[in-house]
């Protein structure tokens, strides 16, 4: 009786384990034109997260400078990687900041490669296409995490399946035997169910590390006319590809044949005789061993995916240039432009080791370009290449203040949030010898006129002293109270036939003009507001003009 219980359990698992090598294999065989994962957030952070400690010589892009930058929408819109390994690795490297000119250099090689011979990049793609399931993602935390284990006891694994492999035979010997198999196979079926959860949950990382190491040994062969020198990296890895592939394709037997007859017969050896269990055991311990060669193949693959996925996007912008760095306060950004803005307007900056503060009208263009400025100093210590004709930036450690949206969920009012932000900042830049750059878009914006005005000079011209500073505002104040340590620059508009027209370009100097109470009339508001609105203007601006700097770095209102 106990028997036929165990044979129908038996039976249960094996209809389970059909469905499942079915579903696998559907998968497996569906169509990869063009990149054919979707990735959860958690998914495309898994490979930056799991080696963000190890990443040489690199400084960690904040959470709050990638949300204030957009950088997520920046890296949608550069990734064309056609596996889940390139969309990890090029949003790990977006998220490492450095100055190693090196390694800096070999990213623009790479770009360079790929941009200068297209037919790498159609090459590469080919041998990828198999790769491209978004269960590949899962090797982002299957080779840099912890070993898989094993069972201790798992050389026992052996020996039941090979005595259950030769039991059957002695039945030609005698009859005897029968009773010895049959309680062999009992034992079998209750060691598979007890251990195969354990061992299984690594199958599906191993038949995508089966694919990945496949795709190893194709890329040399498929690049053999490109010199690149991942691709060189690649072939000296050939041996250990190989050894995995095939110890891995063991374990897979079933799953490779057509024939539903062979797939129910092995997937009743597997259980009676414990063939997946041993192979999975061989696998993983294989895979232990050669785990620093596998996780240095899966970086080349993933940066090779990256990159050739990254020139195809970069080559649908209209300039890109190679980013100098070059230390100092001094910068450069030839016809400079923002990524996510539909026919760019280009603008050009010479920075002469003062800070920066943009003065403007509303909807002039200040955010998107001080955002554009930012965007591009990550990008030149990221990828080595900056949106723009020409590129001379200082290594720099960014810290923003742009966006305040969590604030209010956070029960904060915009003045405390801003003052405790500007002050981690100035904490964190005291903490390093490293340059900083500050971008911050109207500090203290949620305060009444005076005290923002005052608080405003003062902190920005304490942080002026700490590093390069890179702020807009409304406040024309500032640009007189700050003009010993700040260079003016200011966006306008032209209002033409009833109509506020606006060309982006940055002019140099203080703005002199308002567009608010300009909009106001053309949102219809009623003349007598418009008059009294200006009255009240001209008389802020008799009040306010005596305002000048006593010393630099101290401002004060005479």
């Amino acid at each position: 009786m106990a028997l036929i219980q165990a044979f129908r359990f038996a039976a249960g698992s094996l209809r389970e384990r059909i469905k499942e090598a079915f579903h696998r294999t559907t998968e497996r065989n569906s169509p990869t034109d063009g990149a054919q994962y979707e990735l959860t957030d958690p998914e495309i952070a898994a490979y930056f997260r799991s080696v963000a400690a190890e990443w040489p010589k690199a400084e960690l892009v904040e959470d709050r400078t990638w949300s204030d930058l957009e950088m997520e929408r920046v890296f949608i819109r550069l990734n064309k990687s056609t596996t889940p390994l390139g969309a990890q690795h090029l949003y790990a490297m977006l998220r490492h900041a450095q100055s190693n000119p090196e390694l800096l250099n070999e990213n623009v090689i790479a770009i360079h490669a790929f941009t200068s011979n297209p037919e790498a990049g159609a090459a590469l793609r080919r041998v990828l296409r198999e790769l491209g399931r978004s269960e590949s993602a899962e090797l982002a935390g299957f080779l840099p995490g912890k070993p898989p284990a094993v069972p201790s006891w798992h050389r026992l694994f052996y020996f039941l399946s090979a005595v259950a492999v030769l039991c059957p035979f002695g039945l030609f010997l005698s009859p005897w035997f029968l009773l010895p198999s049959l309680c062999l196979w009992i034992i079998n079926i209750v060691v598979h169910c007890v251990y195969r959860r354990d061992v299984v949950q690594h199958a599906s990382a191993l038949a995508n590390l089966a694919t990945l190491v496949g795709c190893a040994r194709q890329i040399p062969h498929a690049l053999r006319r490109f010199d690149l020198p991942e691709v060189r990296e690649l072939r000296t890895q050939e041996s250990v590809a190989r050894k995995i592939q095939q110890q891995i394709s063991k374990t897979f037997l079933s799953k490779e044949s057509a024939n539903d007859l062979l797939v129910v017969l092995v997937e009743y050896l597997n259980v009676l005789c414990l063939f997946e269990l041993c192979s999975l055991c061989r696998a993983i311990l294989a895979v232990n061993k050669e785990r620093a060669a596998l996780l240095r193949i899966f970086q080349i693959i993933g940066r090779l995916d990256a990159f050739q996925g990254l020139s195809t996007a970069l080559g649908e912008y209209p300039v890109i240039c190679a980013a100098e760095l070059k230390a100092g306060r001094d910068f450069t950004l030839l016809d400079v432009y923002h990524p996510l803005v539909a026919n760019p307007v280009p603008n050009s900056i010479e920075g002469s080791g003062h800070s920066l503060l943009l003065t403007g009208t509303n909807m002039a263009g200040k955010t998107t370009f001080i955002k554009t400025l930012g965007i591009n100093l990550l990008l030149a210590q990221t990828l080595g290449i900056c949106l723009a004709r020409k590129a001379v930036l200082p290594p720099a450690r960014l810290k923003t203040l742009i966006n305040r949206e969590d604030t209010i969920l956070a029960g904060q009012s915009y003045f405390f949030f801003e003052a405790s932000e500007l002050r981690r900042m100035l904490d964190d830049a005291k903490r390093t010898d490293q340059e900083a750059w500050f971008v911050l878009d109207e500090v203290f914006r949620g305060t009444n006129t005076i005290e923002r005005v005052a608080a405003a000079a003062a902190v920005l011209g304490h942080l002026a002293r700490q590093g390069m500073v890179i702020a807009s505002t409304h406040d024309h104040e500032l640009t007189t109270l700050l003009a010993a340590q700040f260079d003016a620059y200011h966006f306008s508009e032209v209002v033409d036939g009833g109509r506020a027209r606006f060309d982006y370009q940055l002019r140099k100097g203080p703005c002199t003009s308002r567009n608010a109470i300009k909009l106001l009339a053309l949102a219809g508001y009623p003349q007598d507001v418009i008059e009294a609105a200006e009255k009240l203007a001209t008389s802020a601006d008799r009040r306010l003009s005596p305002i000048h700097p006593a010393y630099p770095g101290e401002p004060v209102a005479s």
